[in-house]
């Protein structure tokens, strides 16, 4: 494993950093080439699994609740469909306010939530976030889907946009329903490091963008 012959500083990845600093031995502990491979594995699996699992608990509660999936496709319509463009890009995401809220509303609905810091904590509400300064940066701690202090997740940011831009292009680009002849939607969850849901996810997409 080295770095590749043409690395940049502007260009600099995940993999050079660390091949840097196994090489300048800057670190209080010995950096391995095992060390950087379990590293880099860690990253794949818990950024990938964390952010399907999310996605696929978001996409069940908007099927659910028709008025939240209306309500984030217009704002959506409003923001990408007027400039004319067929998928949601990262400069979008900070106009999509409820999205946002709904992705954080997801977050805060699949760990323990205790009444008396929820109002209304049995139901799905994106609105609560909104105009709301409660996040999950782990400074609030009714609401730390990431943890928080020195054992926080080191990938919010990263995972959140992840997120945003997967769910956003789903919503702009496709209409949603259950499968003809569904009897609603089983919402068990199974048990394991990251919470799935208990059956997968059937959905029927209808393409709505060019």
């Amino acid at each position: 494993m080295q770095e590749a012959p043409d690395s940049t500083t502007e260009q600099k990845d995940l993999v050079d950093i660390l091949l840097q600093l196994q090489k300048d031995h800057s670190l209080d502990i010995p950096l391995t080439t095992d060390n950087i491979k379990a590293i880099i594995r860690e990253m794949f699996a818990a950024g990938t699994e964390t952010t399907t699992a999310t996605l696929e608990w978001l996409m069940s509660e908007l099927v659910r609740n028709p008025i939240s999936m209306r309500k984030a496709k217009e704002v959506l319509r409003q923001v990408v469909g007027g400039k004319g463009k067929a998928i949601v890009e990262e400069g979008d995401l900070q106009q999509l306010e409820y999205l946002h809220s709904s992705i954080k509303e997801t977050l805060s609905r699949k760990m323990p939530r205790h009444p008396d810091s929820w109002e209304r904590a049995n139901e799905f509400l994106p609105e609560r976030f909104i105009k709301n300064s409660i996040d999950f940066m782990g400074k609030d701690f009714e609401f730390i889907p990431f943890g928080a202090g020195r054992r926080g997740c080191p990938g919010i940011s990263f995972g959140i946009k992840s997120v945003e831009v997967a769910a956003a292009n789903l919503l702009h680009c496709f209409d949603w329903e259950l499968p003809f002849g569904s009897q609603g939607l089983d919402m068990a969850e199974s048990s394991g490091i990251t919470m799935h849901r208990k059956s997968p996810l059937l959905l029927v997409a209808t393409p709505r963008c060019a």
